[in-house]
């Protein structure tokens, strides 16, 4: 077997290339190596608590937590899908009450300063989503973590889902990664926001409550290719969330179903009047994940001619009331 140092750098086109028994190998060394990570954090910290307390009073909308049973008393992988600015600070709030250790794995990029020095003190784990030598460092950070029983939190699309039909955007393996390098479980989750059926001037208002549906744990093999795992494990969360969907009336089973006006108006409001300080289509979708290199589909908007189609939606565009 290579040294830990050429194994840290393995890209994922070399794991692919491993037999079952080197794989195992690698994720031994490499659970030994993010067990000797500097020490983390013990408990839950300042920040976290300071989160738990304070964004009930921010948030306009309440929860409604699903699946609880199925989060380990020790580490887990949540695997979450990622739709507006209130994605993170809402499952530290969550995890936090609950008094499990957490640490989510963010990006800079978007994030006001203020709320970025939040971050750091909450225990989250910053990634750099273009630099694939930084990306993996993150991926060990994250894991030491994990084998210290943190829940971590990783939203594998990589960037906002703002189709208007979509459940999923493709996932990235890095979930499925931590979890085989901890051997803990992988537990896909589901954030729905049940929005407001009417044009809204201000993001605050947007939102009915928040359905979080934790789903039953799956174990990620040692031995196997990471992507047909990570595949399923889409598959299971496109499934949740249609089920969401399905039992609130939400019907989003052609583009015909979208009423163009207020999608616009609510993802402008998600994109520029949020926690978010601003949204970036431009570098947002470069994390999304593809086999083929090409860009999926996202955002919509009107075009010159009236037509809702594909692509960005400027930020001169707001529709109120």
């Amino acid at each position: 077997m290579k040294p830990i140092e050429e194994l840290l750098q393995l890209s994922n086109k070399e794991f692919e290339s491993l037999s079952p028994s080197e794989r195992k190998a690698y994720y031994e060394r490499l659970r030994d190596h993010c067990s000797r990570i500097k020490p983390v954090k013990r408990d839950i910290t300042f920040s976290q608590r300071l989160i738990e307390k304070a964004n009930p009073k921010i948030r306009k909308f309440d929860y409604d937590l699903r699946g609880i049973e199925n989060l380990p008393k020790e580490g887990a992988v949540l695997v979450v899908n990622h739709s507006n600015s209130h994605d993170i600070i809402n499952m530290i709030e969550v995890l936090s009450s609950m008094d499990k250790k957490n640490s989510v794995l963010i990006t800079r990029e978007g994030l006001s300063p203020i709320i970025l020095k939040l971050f750091r003190e909450a225990n989250t784990t910053i990634m750099d989503r273009f630099d694939k030598t930084k990306s993996r460092e993150s991926v060990y950070e994250l894991s030491s973590k994990v084998l210290d029983n943190n829940t971590a939190v990783i939203f594998g699309e990589g960037t906002w889902n703002l189709h208007p039909i979509k459940p999923m955007q493709n996932i990235h393996i890095g979930a499925a990664k931590v979890a085989a390098i901890t051997e803990r479980p992988v537990i896909p989750t589901i954030m729905e926001y049940i929005e407001q059926l009417t044009l809204c001037e201000k993001e605050k208002e947007l939102y009915k409550k928040c359905i979080i549906h934790f789903g039953k744990p799956v174990t990620i093999s040692e031995e196997e290719s990471l992507i047909p795992q990570t595949e399923k494990i889409q598959e299971e969360m496109e499934k949740m969330r249609r089920q969401i969907w399905y039992e609130n009336w939400i019907k989003r089973d052609s583009i015909d179903d979208i009423n163009p006006i207020l999608y616009i108006n609510h993802s402008w409001l998600k994109e520029y009047d949020g926690l978010a300080d601003g949204f970036d289509a431009e570098i947002e979708n470069r994390a999304f994940y593809s086999q083929d290199g090409s860009l999926p589909e996202n955002e919509y908007y009107l075009d010159e001619y009236g037509n809702f189609v594909p692509g960005t939606i400027p930020k001169k565009s707001l529709i109120k009331k």
